[in-house]
């Protein structure tokens, strides 16, 4: 059985770029092409970027993607473009790298990326299109929801819930026990103590709202 498996990159930017980097670890993962309308036209490392205008045909060369568009304040944008796909008839496997350390008690959905070197602990539960980035930690029985996104060596303590949309910025800890509502942005190097509940933006050590 040939187990090769080819991949749209759906996105042309630099996520995109880390995915790319991510299949590389796999000898059974390759990337096909790259689809993005915004940049069609130009290169992309060793691929010409397509746009959008034949999808089906596109996606009949192959069903595979990877969702590879990255999120600041996006994460719905990322859903709702993952579910116009998946109508489309495109499937969207979990990724991870190869010098990622995944527990075999994680549950991991659909369009979910791994990065180099990240962790995710027994009983973690990542959600479809989460992206936990280079580094990245989640630690045991935490849940993070749908097309969330733990930065760069952000940390996840245990036993946390984290909702959808919601972005980690590089270097965040969440301690241990807490929830974050859906669509809260945490800022690069905050320190979530407490429980956030209502969507914003919040920063600092301890981490506070400032929008």
């Amino acid at each position: 059985m040939n187990l090769n498996r080819q991949f749209w990159l759906v996105g042309g930017g630099g996520h995109a770029l880390v995915c790319a980097d991510v299949l590389s670890t796999s000898a059974n993962w390759s990337v096909h092409g790259v689809i993005d309308p915004a940049q069609a036209g130009s290169a992309f490392l060793n691929w010409r970027i397509h746009d959008e205008s034949d999808i089906a045909a596109l996606l009949a060369e192959t069903v595979d993607c990877v969702l590879a568009l990255g999120q600041v304040k996006a994460g719905m944008m990322r859903k709702a473009i993952y579910e116009r796909y998946v109508a489309l008839g495109a499937k969207f496997p979990a990724i991870r790298s190869a010098r990622a350390t995944v527990s075999a008690y994680a549950g991991l959905g659909d369009a979910v990326m791994i990065g180099h070197h990240a962790v995710v602990q027994p009983l973690a539960s990542l959600s479809t299109g989460v992206i936990v980035n280079t580094g990245a930690i989640v630690e045991h029985g935490s849940t993070v929801g749908a097309f969330s996104h733990i930065s760069t060596r952000a940390v996840v303590n245990g036993d946390c819930t984290i909702g959808d949309g919601v972005l980690i910025g590089s270097g965040a800890v969440v301690l241990q026990g807490k929830r974050i509502c859906d669509g809260a942005i945490v800022g690069a190097g905050s320190v979530v103590t407490r429980h956030i509940t209502e969507a914003g933006v919040y920063v600092g050590v301890p981490a506070r709202r400032v929008d």
